[in-house]
């Protein structure tokens, strides 16, 4: 399977303009591949919300995306209309090769802290995101019984 970037390079092949230009995958790419690497498999309109997207540039994405065999498209199990989006094996790579830079800077932050304080850090980190989880929570039931 080619990588995004390689088959981006074969269409350039086809299409040719510079062919000293390195070919690489755009940053709306990324941001979705990213996505599903850490979020795992979603609703495409979910997804387009989440990245700022609109609908038709989602399907524009991943029509591109999974053109490059870099993720699949399958039934949502319970819902008819919607289509989850996933990562396939190779988009999964692609999303790691992309990803490992920027997690490799952040490990270095974290250097600077002890083991203790790292895990101080995570417990905060934690009941913060617990709390804006409840809040969530509350403000989606408060929608529900608002809404007609």
């Amino acid at each position: 399977m080619a990588s995004l970037a390689e088959k981006r390079m074969e269409d350039a092949e086809d299409h040719p303009i510079d062919q000293n230009t390195e070919v690489e995958a755009r940053p709306e790419e990324l941001r979705l591949l990213e996505a599903l690497h850490c979020g795992g498999p979603a609703i495409m309109r979910e997804l387009g919300v989440q990245l700022g997207v609109s609908p038709r540039n989602m399907t524009a994405l991943v029509d591109a995306l999974e053109d490059a065999h870099l993720v699949v498209r399958r039934p949502h199990p319970t819902d008819r209309r919607a289509t989850l989006v996933e990562l396939s094996p190779a988009g999964a790579l692609e999303a790691e090769q992309a990803l490992a830079p920027r997690l490799d800077a952040v490990a270095d932050l974290f250097e600077v802290l002890s083991p203790g304080e790292q895990q101080q850090f995570f417990a905060a980190l934690s009941r913060l995101g617990a709390a804006i989880a409840a809040r969530q929570e509350v403000s989606a039931d408060h929608a529900s019984r608002v809404s007609p």
